[in-house]
């Protein structure tokens, strides 16, 4: 059936091809099977209509239009697996806003007659990990000049509103233990400051005039200011780790704070990928590198992609 089809393909101009199918074990496979098909939709229509009658199968335009909608419906999940299987950005500062994403997606479709008995066990699993919503991704949602505080809670807002949940309780802890783990920070990097301010004469000389003085508690300045503005960030793009080295000596501890969390990986694609290297480099023919040039070379071929990109 696959030989005639490739055959049919041809005869009305259209390149044969295989389609992707939908697995268990792999993650938007289904996404995958339903977006390959989509410029195959008439062919396949009349190449099955006329071939399978003995298995009383009949494809119509509704089925495609449930496909679509199918299709539609998992192409966010799709986009937010992506993003957040990045390597070469921060992700935990993007785990917030793609589970509001979802929470939308959830609200819109729960009562959608064909999409429902989809939708339900999908939310049942996803409050299985986000019905409490880890302080690290808070965290970076706040380490996001562009975002802060601010930001966070009203994300928090928005997913509880979409899922009908109250996420005040969990805001108010979040704030807690940021300053708590600040305090942990500031024993450990602010020691050899101490005596001393902790921010420069450039923020010194600024608008806020609670800074003139010479000695500035950072932890209640920052509780009630944040950081300070920046022309940068009027911009929609903004290089987080950068952003924090550049600003590293007006805020010396809390750079080392959001550097620590923001490097933080969400999920394991970069690890699953370094032994991936790695196998390909040590094989049968290779296998008695030494350790450090196997670390050389799988040096070489990340920069080497990271400029690519």
């Amino acid at each position: 059936m696959i030989a005639k089809f490739a055959e049919y393909c041809r005869a009305h101009d259209k390149r044969p091809r295989k389609f992707t199918l939908d697995m268990k074990v792999r993650w938007n496979s289904t996404y995958h099977m339903l977006n390959s098909l989509e410029s195959y939709e008439k062919i396949i229509t009349v190449f099955v209509n006329a071939n399978a009658k003995d298995l009383s199968l009949v494809l119509i335009d509704a089925d495609w239009k449930i496909a679509r909608q199918f299709r539609g419906f998992l192409m966010p999940f799709y986009a937010a697996t992506n993003m957040l299987s990045g390597v070469y950005y921060p992700t935990t500062c993007l785990v917030i806003d793609y589970i509001w994403l979802m929470a939308e997606l959830f609200s819109k479709y729960r009562s959608d007659s064909l999409l429902r008995t989809v939708v339900d066990p999908m939310e049942l699993k996803f409050l299985k990990y986000f019905e409490q919503i880890s302080h690290v991704y808070c965290f970076a949602t706040i380490f996001d000049p562009r975002k802060k505080l601010d930001g966070l809670q009203t994300a928090l807002e928005g997913i509880g509103d979409e899922l009908d949940m109250d996420f005040s309780d969990a805001l108010n802890h979040v704030k807690e233990e940021l300053f708590n783990v600040f305090g942990y920070y500031y024993e450990k990097y602010g020691r050899e400051r101490r005596g001393k301010s902790l921010l420069t004469h450039h923020q010194v000389k600024g608008s806020d005039r609670v800074l003139r003085g010479e000695k500035v508690n950072l932890l209640e300045w920052w509780r009630d200011h944040q950081y300070s503005s920046d022309r940068v960030l009027r911009g929609e793009k903004v290089k987080l780790l950068e952003w924090w080295r550049d600003h590293q000596y007006s805020f010396p501890v809390l750079a080392c704070f959001a550097r620590d969390i923001l490097v933080i990986s969400v999920s394991t694609v970069s690890s699953e990928a370094t032994f991936s290297t790695v196998g390909r480099i040590i094989e049968g023919w290779r296998s008695s590198l030494a350790p450090e040039t196997v670390e050389a070379i799988t040096c070489l071929k990340d920069w080497k992609r990271a400029e690519e990109r």
